[in-house]
């Protein structure tokens, strides 16, 4: 009886020892189940104040063409944001407010994050062709490029984590043109992120996923789109005709943005050297689509805190919209510029006023406010309004011989702190200019 038992347990015995050989072989890391997998260990990275934002730079914003930006633009410690129109952005402008800069230190914190986390698997620089399980990559170069389609595959959990990080200062990353990467499995764009030591280039008609946090620059090709932000540091974003959807994980996955359009919108933004002394009225000389009723003419008027003829301040400028379409109070986005620098942006209220506060310094402005435009409301911009700026944030307006200081009496509204795009601004007598 004895001898029929000892080959049973002798097989239980071996059994014992293969399960214990191989659980230890797991644990080193000499069994690996699949080349292209990481062990999935990720960490979101926290973006704070910057993820409000689809572009941030830190020099400045450049764009030409019709790009279409959905999220926040901002830069800092620069100021500048060109290209708008006739591109446009549905969200605010932030160019070296409190807000930017916040959200500066916060892309620093979030790079730092990224770069900080160890990778979990050593891969190809050649992204293109291959799956990608979530975890943290590396290269064998330092860098990555995508020629191709690159799929990112989330084996159905949502809030899987992809980090890409590079550590070559010299093209550390590269989308060739007419590349994609492609979510799978559940994979949501707010949870890639490309940490790019030095600047990123994504090339011409490529479709594109995930957060760029780029050290230096980030230049989009013609035509190429983004499901995600694109973050830079200490440079300037280059934009050329896209569509930046900014990703939020606090939502439905965004599906991929369309393509920008290769030519301009039925109600295209007037150029803004146009719009510094003519009225703005772009959707009443572009036709409208047989299907759709032509869009009304757009009222905006311009008016400050700044007094005329004696000091003021500090600045605030409120831009007044009205249309004739229905409803004649509209919804949107009014861009403040001083010339053809942004300035800032703000929200239409409740009685169809963006009112934005900004941070002048000394000197000579000359300011106009932009609507966006909206389904079925044209766009407008306001005339002129031409302020000095003082000590201690003190404000009046310059009379530059358009419109003339009223000495006595009042002028019903119509003094210069009243910019309007329809010939507000015009109460005073010819008589006693002041030039500053």
């Amino acid at each position: 009886m004895l001898d029929l038992i000892r080959p049973r347990a002798a097989r239980n015995t071996l059994r014992s020892q293969l399960t214990t050989a191989l659980t230890c072989m797991l644990a080193t890391g000499i069994v690996v189940a699949a080349p292209q997998t990481a062990s999935a260990v990720a960490a979101p990275v926290p973006l704070g104040a910057a993820a409000n934002f689809a572009i941030l730079a830190g020099t400045s914003v450049a764009n030409t063409g019709f790009t279409i930006v959905t999220g926040d633009v901002g830069v800092s410690p620069g100021t500048v944001v060109s290209g708008f129109p006739p591109g446009g952005i549905a969200g605010a402008v932030h160019a070296n407010d409190a807000t930017a800069i916040q959200a500066k230190t916060d892309l620093a914190t979030a790079y730092t994050n990224a770069a900080g986390q160890l990778p979990d698997a050593t891969i190809p620089a050649a992204l293109g062709g291959t799956t990608r399980t979530p975890g943290v990559y590396a290269s064998t170069t330092g860098a990555f490029g995508i020629t191709g389609t690159l799929t990112l595959n989330a084996q159905g959990d949502p809030n899987a984590i992809f980090i890409f990080k590079t550590t070559a200062a010299a093209t550390p990353f590269v989308a060739a043109a007419s590349s994609r990467v492609v979510l799978a499995g559940g994979a949501r764009a707010c949870n890639v992120f490309w940490q790019v030591a030095g600047s990123a280039a994504v090339g011409a008609n490529t479709t594109f996923t995930g957060n760029i946090l780029a050290l230096n620059s980030a230049t989009l090709g013609t035509n190429s789109t983004v499901n995600g932000r694109v973050l830079a540091g200490s440079g300037t974003v280059v934009l050329s005709t896209n569509a930046v959807v900014r990703a939020d994980c606090g939502l439905t996955a965004a599906a991929a943005p369309a393509a920008a359009p290769a030519a301009a919108p039925a109600a295209a933004p007037a150029p803004a050297s146009a719009s510094a002394s003519a009225p703005a009225a772009a959707s009443a000389s572009a036709p409208a689509a047989a299907a759709a009723p032509a869009p009304g003419a757009t009222r905006v008027t311009l008016t400050s805190s700044c007094g005329s003829g004696t000091r003021g301040g500090p600045v605030v400028l409120t831009a007044t919209v009205r249309t004739d379409s229905n409803p004649p109070i509209p919804v949107g986005q009014v861009v403040f510029r001083n010339g053809t620098t942004v300035i800032g942006s703000a929200a239409l209220n409740a009685s169809g006023q963006a009112v934005l506060t900004p941070n002048l310094p000394a000197g000579r402005w000359q300011i106009t406010a932009a609507f966006q435009g909206g389904p079925g409301v044209g766009t407008g911009t306001s005339r002129a309004l031409n302020l000095r700026v003082g000590a201690g944030s003190t404000c009046w307006v310059r009379d530059r011989g358009r419109r003339h200081h009223h000495h006595g009496g009042t002028n019903n509204g119509n003094n210069n702190n009243n910019a309007s795009a329809f010939g507000g601004g015009g109460g005073g007598h010819r008589g006693g200019h002041r030039h500053f």
